[in-house]
């Protein structure tokens, strides 16, 4: 589910770009393919459709630079959230 949207994020934010390369692994912000700003609307677009919050801390090359690193992060959040229920 995260990797789809992600996937519709950078379709509809990069119509121009060939995202076909893309795996889970590849690097969005290392290899340049997402600016900080990029970054930033992906955070805002995923914290709207997922309702969640990302706090500041959290917005690092370990949680963000891969679709799988998203995904990973985005899944523990979730599971953060529901324990404290």
């Amino acid at each position: 589910m995260v990797k789809e949207l992600i996937l519709d994020f950078l379709n509809t934010e990069m119509p121009d770009e060939d995202i076909s390369f893309l795996s889970p692994r590849s690097e969005l912000l290392s290899n340049g393919f997402l600016d900080s700003m990029g970054m930033m609307r992906l955070v805002l677009f995923l914290e709207k459709k997922l309702d969640i919050q990302v706090p500041n801390t959290d917005l690092t090359l370990e949680n963000f630079n891969s679709i799988a690193d998203i995904s990973t992060y985005i899944m523990a959040r979730e599971k953060s959230t529901l324990r404290s229920i």
